[in-house]
């Protein structure tokens, strides 16, 4: 199958991934030369030429690259990821070196990494990492087309280069056999997916959702569904805003298993909303599990979940 995945500029808006500094400790005088002490010497950035396989220490700073690591058979490779890597279990042992944004980057050096694969939102940090003498390669996730070229990337740079296209052709495949299905669905319901809200309250509030341009609402229409939302990246709507757009599909995508404790939790609060489409018509849903929110190659999993919610056996009809 062609790949035709579009790679253009994606707005970052992960509820998990929020911006914040990098820490005075780092660019201040002191504790710059306190670490740079630490390195024997500097290791110069990745080079695509360069004996990539001998890379056998290396920290993720990123669930979804330290995934990807994982399913390119490279756990053992792993010495660091961060304190939210925590799939497949293996990666829970892993020593950890700290927050998404904010890593501990004298813990990072100790452990002597001779690569460090990170997203572009360290890129302010990331002259005085080379500095530091850490071997950082930035790669980026917030579009598909993205997931794809850093599976390529990472088996590159690690000498699985083959691992790499096997798994990616694999991932792609499973993306055309969504299509087709999707296809002959015909009608694309108009889906509204809830990315965080506070639960129980038997109403609802602030509801944050996916919105045009993020991760998910590719893959949305990757499953056969178009956004409801027309708002960019992922923004926050009043139980208002939510009646004003009526989607004929409500999807809670929760990191916790979306069972049926769940699906009741959360389907309570809107019913607070009796008139909206998809209420009326029984299309609520949860969609849950640790790999929901994470951009990583499980990503084709959600599509595969999305399709089966939005033309799956349990499609309703209009009243």
């Amino acid at each position: 199958m062609t790949e035709d995945f579009d790679n253009g500029p994606r707005r970052t808006g992960l509820m998990l991934v929020t911006a914040v500094m990098l820490g005075a400790f780092l660019f201040s005088t002191v504790g710059y030369r306190l670490l740079r002490d630490k390195m024997k010497k500097p290791t110069p950035p990745v080079d695509a030429t360069a004996d990539s396989a001998a890379f056998t220490r290396i920290v993720s700073l990123a669930p979804s690259t330290t995934e990807t690591l994982y399913a390119l058979g490279l756990g053992d490779r792993i010495v660091g990821v961060t304190d939210f890597c925590n799939y497949p279990p293996e990666a829970r042992d892993k020593t950890r070196v700290g927050a998404l944004l904010r890593p501990g980057y004298e813990r990072i050096i100790e452990l002597k990494p001779d690569l460090v694969l990170a997203l572009p939102e360290y890129v302010k940090g990331k002259d005085d990492l080379f500095r530091l003498g850490l071997n950082i390669e930035m790669v980026n996730n917030k579009s598909v087309a993205d997931v794809l070229d850093c599976i390529s990337r990472v088996g590159q740079l690690c000498g699985v280069a083959e691992s790499a296209k096997l798994l990616r052709d694999q991932t792609v495949n499973r993306l055309s056999t969504i299509r087709q299905k999707s296809a002959a669905a015909g009608r694309r319901p108009r889906v509204l997916a809830a990315i965080g809200r506070t639960v129980g309250q038997r109403g609802l509030a602030e509801v944050y959702v996916c919105g045009a341009g993020s991760f998910h609402d590719e893959l949305i229409g990757l499953a056969g569904g178009a956004n409801a939302v027309a708002l960019d990246d992922y923004p926050m709507l009043s139980a208002e805003g939510i009646m004003r757009i009526d989607p004929d599909v409500i999807i809670d995508l929760i990191p916790e298993p979306g069972d049926d404790a769940a699906a009741e939790t959360y389907g309570a609060d809107w019913k607070a909303l009796p008139s909206l489409s998809a209420v009326r018509n029984d299309r609520v849903y949860v969609l849950g599990g640790d790999h929901v929110l994470i951009p990583g190659p499980r990503f084709v999993q959600v599509v595969e979940d999305l399709a089966e919610l939005l033309h799956g056996a349990g499609e309703g009809t209009d009243e």
